[in-house]
């Protein structure tokens, strides 16, 4: 009985003073990942919104999909130009691409925002630093979240695909194109951003993927 009564005090204890300081201090860390200017890049399914949707406060997010399946839904322009580019087989253009998210980033470059979507290829990422220094926006942090093609593929096989164009030739082709330049555009951007992290989601949870880039910010930002 005295063994069942001390488990029971041990469940019901208050957090002591070192744990509140800890949660304090990782809270503080979350909350600085939307202070930052960060470029994330990775696979389709590597899991970059869903990480972007678990931050509190919620990030000033910028993602080329998403501003490409909005205008999708309208007569603009850029509706017709996007259009244009899912006919061609090569890629989108480089300019093209920072065309696309340049308005949204200058809103929001003295905030902090999140970037998804690129660069994907060693043009996009010259010309986005480039643009970058020509329009005073900071280069925080590279964030890499690298997956498994055949883990990825199969995260996507479970969407939701209303509003997209992309087929599943699509995504394999863009994968390939994003696993060849990878080494060619990683080389530049982490010369020209004051951090880079990598991270391996294939094998563990979104949570966890959120813990490794909040402990990242509490010892480096």
């Amino acid at each position: 009985m005295q063994l069942k009564r001390s488990a029971r005090r041990k469940v019901g204890a208050k957090p002591t003073e070192s744990t509140c300081m800890e949660r304090l201090k990782f809270e503080e860390a979350e909350a600085k990942i939307s202070q930052i200017n960060i470029v994330m890049m990775g696979l389709p399914g590597a899991g970059k919104s869903t990480l972007v949707n678990s931050i509190k406060p919620k990030p000033n997010y910028i993602s080329l999909g998403e501003i490409t399946r909005r205008e999708l839904q309208t007569d603009s322009d850029l509706s017709r130009q996007i259009m244009a580019q899912f006919g061609h087989n090569n890629s989108w253009s480089a300019d093209f691409v920072i065309s696309v998210v340049a308005p949204h980033i200058l809103k929001v470059k003295d905030v902090g925002f999140i970037l998804d979507g690129l660069p994907r290829q060693k043009s996009e990422a010259e010309d986005l630093v480039a643009w970058a220094r020509r329009n005073g926006v900071r280069l925080n942090l590279a964030l890499y979240l690298d997956v498994r093609e055949e883990v990825a593929l199969q995260r996507i096989s479970q969407r939701d695909s209303s509003g997209r164009l992309e087929t599943p030739e699509h995504y394999r082709k863009r994968m390939q194109a994003y696993l060849d330049e990878r080494p060619l555009f990683m080389d530049i951007i982490d010369a020209n951003f004051e951090k880079s992290l990598s991270i391996d989601t294939s094998d563990i949870s979104p949570d966890e993927v959120k813990s490794k880039l909040i402990e990242f910010i509490a010892s480096n930002f």
